[in-house]
């Protein structure tokens, strides 16, 4: 197989995996799965759902899409999602990657169209990116052919290309490309593309993902650096990672010393801080918008995400092995896309032929790929080195669950070095198992990987009976046995030239069946359309909440109403306190968890028991974080517990509820049509004058709202001169002129002074301006944004101004200036330049 043939291979197959998205009017978006849902459900009847697990892709990132579009659209920089949670931060939530390049396809194209071409140019950059380093590592086309297919089409890859996470999976063999682009051949160019690419993972929109990328980036840089002195202080040229290679590639490039090695090795620290300042305007923000939400309180185990118990590999040898949520029967751990392991029992048989030759020093490449599928599943499982590991300063928020790509990546790369080995050997002796003990060998592993799924099913049998999965299982196995066989098969055949194109072809095949369906293939026209619902509310500026699981959280986005709801992993911490004054049993996971019978067959007896595991390792701090605060994804006041004057200052002007009597106060206006009441309250209001206040910190303010009348006593974080003791009445006249994302204006007129208080949520970032004049807002009853104005008639201008965000753009446009000159630099400096090497020799 050319290079060439293998890179429009690598493109052909990208395309094709989504080319039916493009036909007609059909998206990867699971528009069908709207109508599972209140009010779509009701309002369209006739409309066939859809089962999908990309409950995120339709609910979050299609709202963010469209919002982040609109907002471009109508020249507005969207610091400021005013549609949920009662406002937040748009641009500093990491996920929204609104920087990462390929977000910005969404500007150009219609959304249905978009997210068919951004998931089939990640699809592409996978496969090239894996492609590319493998060839650069010295591979033939071929394996490196067969290492892309496995990392970029296995299970995990695939299910996770909607998500955020991807977009760093996406980059980093492109990053560990630059590496050795630069290391081996150091250039202006090749430093600003590992620069270039380190800060388009920061980019990308997932810290978590990010983090690791960068730990194993530099862990492979760092095994250059060991093999460059181990080579006698000679630096092995691109594509030569070994002691093996040597002597095979002297002549290739000029072999510099052990000092300009290191001098190279200066310089990919030097690209790790160009690339920290050029990120700048993205995790300055992100760092502030994390540390105000719920995600950094309790436990580090609920952080990082709960271990992986050893029953997960079998997902390796099996796919689907715990069913799959798109059938509607998947048992264990929540979050498919984390447990979908499965890169082809095929690619498994061929890594264990990367270690088939005995007495030979293995190379770096092996070293590396062996190190980062040990650390990988030491940290899924969660053993107690992997813990410490996570308990480290800045590693104590990194989910366990992003390592899953890191072990992927070690697979394909083992698979595609396995798979030289055998067609170096097949050209050699004309056979890939040239003598009947390595056909034996061969054999014994299959037996052996056919064992542990026959001890898979044996050990969870029950679980399948319980759930009828036992037919499905069965079918998975026996495609995942059928693909091994045949695997060995080909390997114990004397083979041509075919057999480089023959095992590639295979695990395609392998991939592709299992892999293909994973994204779901929506019907355009059934996005968000009109809702009868909706058009029953007086104006498209009304805020919104439902009691129950109905015009799901983020959906308001799309229909431009404000929900006090959300959907995302970072609540915000003033909220959910606020919200549970209400509702005690907001974010109450342990009671939900206690219900389910672990001596009973249930889809979540894993959670229940792998929980219960770690409540029993942790104790009572992980207990009462289960009971108080483990929401990460959103705020769903149940009912009205408790301090229903809580409820009333959030001023909600439409309940949404299916059968269910409103509060006090609101009145049906819709006479259940659309399946579901609308109740208004007719006295909200959007904006308060306080003219007696009391000034608490934020730990004793909602203690203290709950003695006062908050009605008429304002409960300030703020040091304000003491209140009027006049006994005059209060005129006051408040009126709003104008709003936008980041802003609103109003005219005020009080006779007396007193606290301007908008109802909306408090965020570090927004400044007042009255009459012109810059003045501090501070939290007025806990949740709220207030001001304080003296007597007469103002002008009060409320604006979005976060000093994280313009910080970070200075200190960005630091970075891309320090880029320009070092790069300049390093052109001018003939030390640092070297002849390329071609790797489509």
């Amino acid at each position: 197989m050319p290079h060439r043939v293998a890179i429009i291979a690598c493109v052909l197959i990208a395309i094709l995996f989504f080319a039916d998205a493009f036909l007609a009017n059909r998206t990867l978006i699971p528009a069908g799965f709207l109508y599972q849902q209140e009010p779509w459900q009701s309002e369209f009847p006739q409309f066939k759902t859809e089962k999908s697990e990309q409950y995120d892709l339709l609910f979050q990132f299609y709202p963010w899409a469209r919002f982040f579009k609109e907002s471009v659209h109508a020249r507005e920089i969207p610091l400021w999602n005013p549609y949920t949670y009662f406002g937040t931060p748009f641009f500093a939530n990491p996920q929204t990657a609104l920087l990462f390049p390929l977000t910005w396809i969404h500007l150009a194209l219609p959304l249905r169209y978009s997210f068919t071409v951004v998931f089939t140019l990640k699809l592409t950059l996978l496969l090239l990116g894996m492609f590319l380093f493998l060839r650069e590592c010295q591979l033939s086309p071929a394996a490196s052919f067969l290492g892309a297919c496995v990392f970029a089409l296995s299970m995990h890859t695939v299910a996770s290309l909607p998500f955020p996470y991807s977009n760093v999976t996406v980059l980093f063999p492109w990053g560990m490309l630059a590496v050795r682009r630069w290391m081996s051949s150091p250039s202006a160019v090749n430093w600003a593309a590992l620069t270039t690419l380190l800060a388009l993972i920061v980019f990308a929109g997932q810290p978590q993902s990010a983090l690791p990328a960068f730990v194993f980036i530099g862990l492979f840089a760092g095994l250059m650096i060991a093999e460059a002195a181990a080579a006698g202080g000679q630096f092995l040229p691109a594509g030569a990672l070994g002691p093996a290679t040597v002597q095979q590639s002297v002549g290739a490039v000029h072999q510099p010393p052990l000092r300009r090695s290191l001098h190279r090795a200066l310089f990919v620290l030097s690209a790790v801080v160009v690339a920290a300042l050029v990120s700048a305007i993205q995790w300055i923000p992100s760092y502030e918008y994390f540390s105000d939400s719920m995600v950094p309180l309790g436990p580090r185990i609920i952080r990082s995400g709960l271990p992986y118990s050893i029953r997960n590999f079998l997902n390796f040898l099996v796919p689907d092995f715990f069913g799959s949520p798109g059938r509607q029967n998947f048992w264990g751990f929540p979050g498919y896309q984390d447990a979908a392991f499965y890169s082809s029992a095929g690619a498994i048989l061929l890594a264990s032929f990367s270690f088939s030759e005995k007495g030979k020093r293995k190379d770096g490449l092996a070293l590396f790929l062996v190190l980062t599928l040990l650390v990988s599943c030491l940290v899924l499982l969660g053993t107690p080195i992997a813990e410490n590991l996570l308990s480290l300063p800045g590693f104590r928020q990194m989910r366990r669950a992003k390592f899953v790509f890191l072990a992927i990546f070690a697979l394909a790369g083992l698979a595609a070095r396995g798979s030289e080995k055998i067609f170096n050997k097949g050209s050699a002796t004309n056979h890939a198992c040239s003598s009947s003990a390595d056909r034996w060998s061969c054999w014994w592993r299959v037996v052996f990987m056919v064992l542990l799924m026959w001890l898979g099913f044996w050990e969870f049998e029950p679980y399948l009976k319980a759930l009828g999965l036992v037919k499905t299982t069965v079918l998975q196995g026996l495609h995942a046995i059928a693909f091994l066989l045949l695997t060995a098969a080909v390997l114990s055949l004397k083979p041509g030239a075919w057999i480089k194109l023959s095992l590639p072809a295979i695990l395609l095949a392998d991939l592709v069946t299992v892999s293909y369906g994973l994204n779901a293939r929506g019907d355009s026209n059934a996005l968000y359309p009109r809702l009868q619902t909706v058009e029953a509310l007086k104006d498209d500026n009304s805020r919104v909440y439902s009691f129950q699981e109905i015009f799901q959280p983020n959906a308001a986005m799309v229909y431009r109403l404000y929900d006090l709801r959300g959907y995302d992993v970072m609540t915000p911490r003033r909220l959910f306190l606020f919200l549970k004054e209400i509702d005690p049993n907001l974010g109450d996971v342990y009671s939900w968890l206690i219900s389910l019978d672990r001596q009973k067959i249930h889809p979540q007896s894993l959670l229940r028991e792998s929980m219960q595991e770690a409540i029993e390792t942790y104790g009572p701090p992980l207990v009462d974080y289960l009971k108080t605060s483990a929401s990460y994804y959103s705020v769903k006041v149940d009912a009205i517990r408790d301090n229903p004057q809580f409820f009333d200052l959030l001023d909600i002007d439409y309940l949404l509820l299916e059968r269910r009597p409103p509060p006090v106060g609101y009145a049906s206006v819709n006479d259940e049509k659309g399946g579901l009441s609308v109740y208004r309250k007719t006295d909200c209001a959007r904006t308060r004058f306080y003219t007696q206040w009391t000034e608490s910190s934020e730990e004793t303010a909602l203690r203290r709202m709950k003695s006062v009348d908050v009605k008429e006593r304002a409960v300030v974080e703020f040091s304000l001169p003491p209140p009027s003791a006049e006994s005059q009445g209060t005129s006051v006249t408040m009126r709003e002129l104008e709003r936008d994302l980041n802003g609103r204006s109003y005219s005020v007129e009080a006779n007396r002074a007193g606290i301007f208080v908008e109802s909306e949520r408090f965020c570090r970032g927004w400044n007042a301006y009255v009459d012109g004049e810059r003045r501090p807002v501070f939290p007025a009853n806990f949740l709220f944004r207030g001001v304080f104005l003296a007597a007469g008639k103002h002008r009060v201008d409320f604006r979005y101004e976060p000093r994280s965000f313009y910080w970070g753009a200075c200190l960005s446009l630091l970075g891309l200036v320090v880029l320009g000159l070092v790069s300049a630099m390093i052109r001018q400096n003939g030390r640092f330049t070297n002849r390329p090497y071609n790797i489509s020799r």
